[in-house]
């Protein structure tokens, strides 16, 4: 139970790291990408490394389900925070970006949890795939187009 405790904080901790990322702090690189994309990117390789080393930390003392649950929750609970507050308007334009985050964590759990290394690099390889095409692909063109709706 202490370990679980103890990812839902990291997860926590984690999310108010990579927040600047998707605010637009680190204006120097905004010339090559945006913050959006940005986050995407660094967030998703990082909250994969985190769920990697949580769950090689924590084997056999917790179940890796619970653990991945518990991550996953961990990192909704602050939008879900700020949806209620500010409303789901306000985040739309974060939301691939959100999903990109959240989705590399069972990339995490199920290439740890992989029996055959053959599988394991298979879904690192897909993991790699889906971040580069949401975060020069996808996250652009909705950015894009939540401008286009939001400028009227």
């Amino acid at each position: 139970m202490k370990r679980l405790v103890s990812i839902f904080f990291l997860t926590l901790l984690l999310v108010l790291i990579e927040m600047p990322l998707r605010m637009g702090y680190i204006p120097f690189i905004e010339k090559w990408i945006n913050p959006m994309q940005l986050s995407a990117l660094i967030g998703s390789i990082l909250y994969f490394v985190f769920i990697w080393y949580a769950l090689h930390f924590s084997k056999g003392k917790v179940s890796d389900w619970k653990l991945l649950l518990v991550a996953m929750i961990a990192y909704i609970l602050p939008f879900l925070a700020v949806i209620i507050y500010a409303g789901i308007d306000n985040v739309s334009l974060a939301i691939p970006t959100l999903c990109t985050q959240l989705l590399s964590m069972p990339f995490a759990y199920f290439a740890y949890t992989a029996k055959q290394e053959k599988v394991r690099y298979l879904i690192i390889s897909l993991f790699v795939l889906f971040v580069v095409f949401m975060t020069f692909f996808f996250i652009e063109n909705w950015s894009a187009q939540w401008l286009l709706e939001h400028q009227r």
